[in-house]
C-alpha cells in the first residue's frame, strides 16, 4: 500500500532541521520517516527564501515567479543558440585555417 505524503507545517520543518543539527541526518530521517533529500530541499529553501520558503509552494504561485521562470527559459535557449552558433563558427575557421596551411 502506497504511503500518503504528509503535510509538514513550517514550524515542524524548522524543528526537524534543528534536530538534524543536534542528532544527525540519518537518525532524524529515520525517526520522522522522511528522506534525506527532503531535508536538503528544506535547507535550500530556507537558505534562498528564508523561513517563508518552507510554506507550501509560496514562491511558485506568484505571477512574478511564472514571469521569471519564462524569462529564464527564454534566456537559457538564447545562450544555447549562441553557443551552438559560436561552435559552428569555430569549426569553419579551423577548416579554413587548415586549408590555408596546405
Amino acid at each position: 500500500m502506497a504511503q500518503i505524503p504528509r503535510k509538514w507545517s513550517v514550524d515542524q520543518k524548522l524543528a526537524i532541521l534543528r534536530e538534524v543539527q543536534e542528532h544527525g541526518l540519518t537518525k532524524t530521517c529515520r525517526k520522522h520517516e522522511i528522506s534525506d533529500s527532503m531535508i536538503y530541499k528544506w535547507r535550500r529553501k530556507v537558505e534562498v527564501h528564508g523561513e517563508a520558503g518552507l510554506e507550501a509552494h509560496s514562491h511558485r504561485e506568484t505571477p512574478e515567479f511564472h514571469k521569471m521562470a519564462d524569462e529564464n527559459r527564454r534566456l537559457k535557449q538564447l545562450v544555447a543558440d549562441q553557443a551552438l552558433e559560436l561552435q559552428m563558427v569555430r569549426e569553419v575557421l579551423k577548416k579554413k585555417e587548415m586549408q590555408s596551411r596546405k
